[in-house]
């Protein structure tokens, strides 16, 4: 979990700074990954180095709404819904935190180590690897071929 403290204008003008909570379970990063075809980390490097601004925002807006979440108060539950992630969407410190990371290359690298541990980058890539070597799927989708590894 990433906790991120967050300052930024009220819509009644005041300054305030708020924490925000960040977390993804790894069913959360498995669906990621398969969603963005395996290795973010690859994916995002490649939008870098072609200066994929809509790609890139693309998939920050969504790390953060599909990680952002409220801590119960005592601490067992994390909870995520639209009713919550719509409460944080709405507010200037969510506009903030996508400029910061879309801008800042070091936060954007601290908010993934956070969120999205290497460790558990690599665990899950490696799941999608083995199952993309363990079936060859043909046009409808059908597993034709098993290979052994």
């Amino acid at each position: 979990m990433y906790k991120k403290n967050i300052t930024y204008t009220d819509f009644n003008g005041d300054e305030r700074t708020d924490a925000f909570y960040f977390n993804l379970s790894d069913a959360e990063i498995l669906e990621l990954q398969v969603s963005y075809g395996g290795d973010m980390s690859r994916i995002m490097r490649n939008m870098l180095e072609k200066r994929d601004a809509k790609g890139l925002l693309g998939i920050i807006t969504n790390l953060i709404q599909t990680s952002y979440g409220e801590k119960s108060s005592d601490g067992k539950r994390f909870m995520k819904n639209q009713e919550i992630r719509d409460s944080f969407v709405t507010t200037d410190a969510y506009s903030k935190l996508v400029l910061e990371l879309l801008n800042d290359d070091k936060e954007f690298e601290k908010f993934m180590t956070n969120v999205i541990p290497s460790d558990r980058r690599e665990q899950l890539s490696e799941i999608i690897r083995k199952r993309e070597q363990a079936q060859v799927d043909d046009e409808d989708g059908k597993v034709v071929e098993m290979k052994k590894g």
